[in-house]
């Protein structure tokens, strides 16, 4: 029997959500909420407090001792899809930023249930300024769960199942935000050109990552899509064009088609999509303990399929992945 969430369900719903977040980081303790904030700034390393014997401090004699709180954050939270997609709605919550102050240390995360950046976001350019999907939350969570090594105790780990129970219940994390395409030959591209190309204008949902597909398995490394072209011409002339751009999808997309081209990988003329994708070892993508083998008849895909990478790193198969709870 499915239990209901712990937390209350007759309030708004941004501000049950927030609310139940701010909850449970506050009763997970320093190091958790430490590993958890981390996670979803890519800054594995980030301190919310120190502690230090015999600081050096100004003017005579030093202390015996320092207890120093060092970061503040700001989140603003969505829980409607797509509430970011108009440049005067990303324009306002990113204006949050200025109630930062001048810390450079200081962040506003902006939490959201999109597969992938809202694209106004882009444009921002104050690097204090994080977007969040609450599936990379829900990730993170998990992770606290699944980890045997972890200190966790049994009070925290009931918090957390509560809270991924409320996202649940909220729609919050049931994206499905990774597209798995056939990968015969485009993984092992993807390996050497951090790239995958397709044939022009092929519809694609606007997802976060893609994952591979080859030999009845997923494979392990499910990178992050940076950035994508579509429909463009290869060749040098449009390589070097774009090397010159100031945008920086537009040069890394020349550098996979100018790399491509002089080892000899296109074996089609004419125009395609090119997707930019961040490489094996990046701290943006993401990685399977094992490849995920798909246990049914025929293919788990001859084209694209779209799943939910928090699943995906659970499951023992493809077949699981996709499977209705």
């Amino acid at each position: 029997m499915s239990l209901k969430p712990l937390f209350s369900t007759y309030r708004q719903g941004e501000n049950r959500v927030t609310a139940s977040l701010l909850a449970v980081l506050s009763r997970l303790g320093t190091d958790l909420t430490e590993r958890v904030l981390g996670a979803l700034l890519d800054e594995p390393e980030l301190s919310l407090v120190s502690f230090t014997p015999l600081p050096a401090t100004k003017g005579a004699g030093n202390p015996d001792g320092e207890i120093r709180a060092q970061f503040r954050c700001l989140l603003e939270v969505k829980t409607v899809r797509g509430a970011l997609a108009s440049e005067s709605a990303a324009a306002l919550k990113a204006a949050y930023v200025s109630k930062l102050g001048d810390d450079p240390s200081a962040r506003l995360i902006i939490l959201t249930p999109d597969g992938r950046v809202p694209k106004p976001l882009e444009a921002v350019s104050d690097a204090r300024v994080v977007w969040v999907s609450f599936v990379k939350l829900a990730t993170a969570l998990r992770d606290i769960l699944d980890d045997q090594d972890e200190s966790a105790g049994e009070r925290e780990r009931y918090l957390i199942r509560e809270l991924m129970a409320l996202f649940r219940v909220e729609g919050l994390i049931d994206a499905l935000d990774t597209v798995v395409v056939a990968a015969r030959r485009a993984y092992q591209l993807y390996l050497t050109y951090h790239a995958y190309a397709c044939q022009p204008n092929r519809a694609m949902r606007p997802v976060q990552r893609m994952a591979f597909y080859t030999a009845k398995e997923i494979k392990p490394e499910i990178p992050e899509i940076l950035g994508s072209r579509r429909d463009i011409p290869i060749s040098a002339e449009q390589a070097h064009s774009w090397s010159q751009s100031q945008d920086p999808v537009d040069r890394a997309v020349a550098e996979i088609i100018r790399r491509q081209l002089e080892a000899g990988v296109w074996h089609s003329a004419g125009r395609h999509d090119v997707y930019w994708l961040s490489p094996p070892q990046d701290p943006r993508t993401a990685h399977l303990a094992r490849p995920l083998p798909y246990l049914g008849a025929g293919a788990f895909t001859q084209g694209q399929r779209y799943v939910d990478l928090a699943r995906l790193k659970t499951a023992k198969s493809c077949d699981e992945a996709v499977a209705r709870p």
